[in-house]
Formats: structure tokens, C-alpha cells, sequence
């Protein structure tokens, strides 16, 4: 066993409970075993830090007592419970602590400490959407559209292709689905099966119906 594994239980604010000690060293050797990085462990440890903080405040002294019921009052308690610089806990910051535990939780059934996994059915928090960070100017994205050499077959089929995909904004396997039936000529719509999103009936593209480019 390293440094590393020996000191797992080790913090100078949190004093994990005596019968999660050898559990949570156990678990940093199996994790060395699968050659994780030291960082993972080191990330795993804090996660595993704010589970026997939890317990401890609980007392709950027992492995066997942990339930779903339990690890979701965990997971209301991470909520409310502010980061190490006092700021709010993100969803993305919950998500990571839980995966940790579930992790846990399979390795101690796996190895039989637990008769059941109780983490099984815990859910994640949901985690806000957000937009891409790199989006392309209208200039950029016009540039790309208008790179397939049009005076070819294959390049008009690409080009079709791009300023369908730019103009409505359909994924990928919505444009593969797409039939001569879902082209609505006389609307000037596009008729998506089984799209997601809402997009209802997207305008082709003014240039398309021109018959060129």
C-alpha cells in the first residue's frame, strides 16, 4: 500500500469514522489497481471526505445502514452545503461527489461489505444546458457552406447538405432520415420525423429552392 492509499482517510478538518476508514483505503487500492491517476484518487478522496462528514453529522456508524434513502439526503445535504471557498455547490460539483460514492457503493457489494448497492437508483442533479463556448460567426459558417465545389455531383449533394443543416438546424440523423415526401415544395417546409427540440416544419433554404447557388 502507498502514501497515497495509507493516507486516504487522512483530513485535517474531517475525521472520517473508524468503520469507514479501512473501506475507503480499500477502495483507493482498488483504484491504484486499475492505475487511475493520482488526481482521480486525490478527487475521489474528497468526495468520499464529504460522504463520511454526512455520516458523521447523521450518525449513522454502521455501512449496512446506508440505504438510497440515506445517500439521497446526501445529496440534499451537498446541496445546501457550500464549497470549500463558501461559494454554492454546482450541479456539475454534486454530480462529480455522487459519482464518486456510487462508484463506492458498487465497489463495497462487489467485494461483499454491502448485500445490495444502494446507490443504484440514486438520480443525478440535472445540470443546466449550456451553449457552446466556440460559435461560429455568420461569416465563418457561410465560408464552410459555400467550400464544396458545386460544378461536381458529390459537391452539389455537400453543399445541399451544409445549407440544409445551417439553415434549419436539424441533426444530423434528422437530415439522413429525410425522404423526397418530407420536402414541401409549395410551403417551402421541411417535414422532420422524429426530430427532438420542437422544430416542427423548419423553411428550406431560399437557395435551394432557387434550384442553385
Amino acid at each position: 500500500m502507498n502514501d497515497l492509499a495509507k493516507n486516504f482517510g487522512q483530513n485535517p478538518v474531517i475525521e472520517e469514522p473508524e468503520f469507514l476508514l479501512l473501506l475507503f483505503q480499500r477502495f483507493a487500492q482498488h483504484a491504484e489497481l486499475l492505475n487511475f491517476s493520482e488526481r482521480t484518487i486525490q478527487v475521489q478522496r474528497s468526495a468520499l471526505r464529504l460522504l463520511a462528514a454526512f455520516l458523521v453529522e447523521k450518525a449513522i456508524t454502521d455501512i449496512q445502514a446506508v440505504t438510497l434513502t440515506v445517500l439521497s439526503d446526501f445529496q440534499r445535504w451537498l446541496f445546501y452545503r457550500p464549497t470549500w471557498k463558501g461559494a454554492v455547490r454546482s450541479a456539475t460539483s454534486m454530480n462529480r461527489t455522487l459519482s464518486v460514492v456510487k462508484s463506492f457503493c458498487h465497489f463495497l457489494k462487489q467485494e461483499g461489505y454491502l448485500a445490495r448497492d444502494p446507490s443504484e437508483d440514486l438520480e443525478f442533479a440535472r445540470e443546466p444546458q449550456r451553449l457552446p463556448r466556440n460559435i461560429l460567426t455568420p461569416q465563418e459558417a457561410r465560408k464552410i457552406v459555400e467550400t464544396p465545389d458545386t460544378s461536381t455531383h458529390v459537391g452539389y449533394r455537400d453543399r445541399v447538405i451544409l445549407e440544409v443543416l445551417y439553415a434549419t438546424g436539424i441533426r444530423k440523423l434528422e437530415l439522413m432520415n429525410l425522404t423526397p415526401e418530407d420536402v414541401n415544395l409549395e410551403e417551402e417546409l421541411l417535414r422532420i420525423n422524429g426530430g427532438k427540440g420542437g422544430k416542427g416544419m423548419p423553411q428550406i433554404p431560399p437557395d435551394l429552392l432557387k434550384g442553385g447557388f
